[in-house]
């Protein structure tokens, strides 16, 4: 993972680069995001709901490689958006766990503090 070196307070921080994942992690993500998909459709009833979270029949994106190679008739192909938030809360969780010296739990707490103070200031 790249990282780069942002001030905070008058500190130098390393941070990892979460937006620069390698495109066999993208695959590979594409593909657990799809069986995500799958679970989360058995607990929706809504049809319109349901239907946001697959890729249009024409969609390319470079995350269905892996789903396009593996597939032969019953894999779920998740749409773009679905893909992105899972890649971003994969790149956030990772980051925090190196930040936190690979300690799982001190990692998600970080995370956790971090999207409370974010939901208290905009709240």
């Amino acid at each position: 993972m790249d990282s780069r070196t942002v001030e905070v307070d008058r500190k130098e921080l390393i941070v990892p680069d979460i937006f620069h994942v390698s495109e066999s992690k993208r695959t590979a993500i594409g593909y657990i995001v799809g069986y995500v998909v799958q679970m989360v459709e058995r607990k929706i009833d809504c049809f319109t709901c349901r239907e946001a979270l697959h890729a249009s029949c024409g969609d390319k994106g470079d995350h269905l490689q892996l789903i396009r190679l593996k597939d032969h008739g019953s894999l779920v192909y998740p749409s773009e958006a679905v893909f992105k938030v899972c890649d971003i809360t994969e790149g956030v969780i990772a980051a925090a766990i190196k930040l936190n010296d690979g300690k799982l739990n001190r990692a998600l707490n970080v995370i956790y503090q971090s999207v409370f103070l974010s939901i208290s200031v905009c709240g």
